[in-house]
């Protein structure tokens, strides 16, 4: 989709033009127009800037204008609990629905992913490496830790795709969008409680819906999230899941990679191998350590601790304690195309 078709989509769809006014404005009480007004080129050109600079910015303001659309509860059984899972009768399931559209017609247009037909294709000239994002794009690669760019020899696993227009991965999205929205006026005030709360919500809702298969260790094969969730997969697709989920929320979060270490028999620390997980960075300067991976093995509430370091990650499991660690200030690497 180009970005002039995502602005023909717009006009077309009245939820989509009343968020766009809402988030232009800053204003949620635009979600109540019974008429909303077509979005102009300009306004349109406006809201894409502010999704270039600010995504989670446009995604936090979203969140909080879905108050002020009727849930229509008692009509045609819709209740307060199953709202957001029925968008044809519910004013405000249809908005929640529209704003996941919305973002990822819009990140689908600005970020159109190259042609990838071999490994080889992933190279310098193709892609750039970044670390630390809080924000995954559409086309994203999310190699694991012994990846190199453009050493296909390295490419040990599947190239794994951040690719958001994919209806296998959505329900996920629009339950994570719906705490999102429960948490909208907190999260959008900086409460480091409740985000922590919406967090750990979200990453309990990735790991039970998530199943967790070694399935697709095929050197240089390509896929993305959606395909992952209907087969299975390990610690990186749930994490990168996670990450996208926790965007919807308007949360930042970090995709990380590195070594996780687990008691012994003997009470001493044993490498379990490469990992993935996610991180949070609090307002209160805390951070948060979430493992979807692990909660979904071993079905087991899991309560991150405050990080004592920069290079050590700990969480307790019962009276297990688990370590993670990174090394120094590296978080993620994403391949970005050009």
């Amino acid at each position: 989709m180009t970005e002039q078709k995502a602005y023909q989509t717009v006009q077309g769809v009245p939820q989509m033009r009343r968020l766009i006014h809402a988030v232009e404005h800053n204003d949620p009480t635009k979600m109540e127009l019974e008429e909303p007004p077509q979005v102009d080129k300009a306004m349109f050109d406006g809201y894409v800037n502010l999704w270039l600079e600010h995504p989670l910015e446009v995604i936090r303001r979203q969140n909080a204008a879905l108050d002020h659309v009727s849930r229509g509860i008692g009509q045609r059984g819709v209740t307060a609990a199953n709202w957001h899972e029925k968008p044809e009768e519910s004013g405000r399931g249809m908005a929640l629905n529209s704003a996941l559209h919305l973002n990822a017609a819009l990140d689908a247009a600005l970020y159109p992913e190259p042609e990838i037909k071999q490994p080889s294709d992933v190279s310098a000239n193709s892609h750039f490496e970044t670390q630390g994002e809080h924000f995954l794009r559409h086309g994203d690669i999310l190699p694991g830790r012994t990846f190199e760019l453009g050493k296909p020899q390295t490419y040990s696993r599947e190239l794994l795709t951040a690719h958001k227009v994919v209806t296998s991965i959505f329900p996920i999205m629009q339950k994570a969008k719906r705490i999102g929205h429960e948490y909208a006026q907190k999260i959008a005030a900086d409460d480091s409680e409740a985000i922590r709360r919406a967090a750990v919500k979200i990453h309990h809702l990735v790991a039970l819906e998530f199943p967790v298969q070694d399935k697709l260790r095929k050197p240089g094969a390509r896929a993305t999230l959606g395909q992952i969730r209907e087969e299975g997969g390990e610690c990186r697709h749930l994490a990168s899941t996670l990450q996208l989920a926790l965007q919807e929320a308007g949360i930042r979060s970090r995709y990380s990679v590195g070594t996780a270490y687990a008691t012994d028999e003997e009470g001493g620390m044993a490498e379990r191998g490469g990992h993935a997980w996610v991180e949070v960075d609090l307002p209160d300067g805390r951070q948060l350590v979430l493992d979807p991976t692990r909660d979904a093995e071993f079905g087991e509430k899991i309560s991150p601790n405050t990080v004592r370091d920069m290079h050590t990650f700990g969480f307790r499991i019962g009276k297990e304690v688990d370590l993670y660690t990174r090394p120094g200030q590296q978080f993620n690497t994403v391949w970005r195309p050009r």
